[in-house]
């Protein structure tokens, strides 16, 4: 009885052993992934640009210049979410007012790939797509609107969805007012008003607003005629637009205050 007694409890101290080696090993494993996860965090040089989670809640809207902009650009290809720059005063889009803006350029990887693909697909300024001769509405209509040379939201035909690093460049030649081949395609900012913003005093702000919508996944409307969207395939996408005023000619109490809290930042 004594002999096996000390068998158990000889078992028993083994066992324990084993149980705080395991525990043991478990901890360093876990310190050691978020050792690797901190690590990789703090060397991503983005982590450091100051609005970009996209966090936002729909329809808040404040006031910022283009140094809050310049990042967000350098966002928009990972982060699947769009960038739409307006005019709102006049200085670059003629006539604009903030009731009707002039678009300077948009950033949003799921349309410039529809205008890549519109370009490749059908003839030089035409409907009719190279493959089947058949008439193309659609890619005539993105032609129209983002391949005209003349406009300031002409898109090159995309040349640099190949790769992050060329959208990356095609970034730095719009917010530097540069020009440059991207896939032998010549891409050209220079006539791109944006770099000319980054000069202008104080009083010229960007009225930045967020909006969030989903545009995969199942709808359903409820009773009271609000459409939801459900499923495991929904995707939500975030639209942010950035739109050039004078603050001195706002007019709105609540508006007044925010201008003034962002002078103080700036001060």
């Amino acid at each position: 009885m004594e002999e096996n007694a000390s068998q158990a409890l000889m078992m028993a101290f083994a066992i324990f052993i084993f149980v705080m080696a395991l525990s043991l090993a478990m901890f360093l494993f876990s310190k050691v992934s978020t050792t690797s996860e901190t690590l990789a965090l703090y060397t991503d040089s983005t982590r450091f640009y100051d609005n970009v989670a996209v966090v936002g809640r729909e329809g808040i809207e404040r006031y910022v210049n283009t140094e809050t902009i310049i990042p967000t650009l350098y966002r928009y290809y990972k982060e699947n979410f769009c960038v739409k720059i307006y005019d709102a005063t006049g200085l670059y889009v003629q006539n604009s007012t903030e009731e009707n803006p002039g678009l300077i350029q948009i950033f949003d990887v799921l349309l410039e790939d529809k205008v890549g693909q519109a370009v490749i697909n059908t003839a030089a300024n035409g409907i009719y797509n190279q493959t089947d001769g058949t008439k193309n509405y659609q890619a005539y209509a993105l032609k129209s609107i983002y391949n005209d040379e003349n406009s300031l939201i002409y898109m090159f035909g995309a040349p640099w969805l190949d790769s992050t690093e060329n959208m990356k460049l095609r970034v730095d030649y719009f917010i530097n007012g540069d020009a440059g081949y991207i896939n032998n395609n010549w891409v050209d900012y220079t006539n791109n008003p944006f770099h000319k913003m980054r000069t202008l005093e104080n009083k010229y702000q960007f009225k930045e607003k967020f909006v969030s919508y989903s545009y995969t996944g199942e709808t359903m409307e409820t009773e009271d005629g609000d459409v939801l969207v459900t499923g495991a395939d929904s995707k939500d996408k975030v639209v942010i637009t950035y739109t050039l005023v004078d603050i001195t000619n706002v007019s709105s109490g609540v508006e007044k205050q925010m201008i003034q809290e962002k002078l103080d930042v700036v001060k």
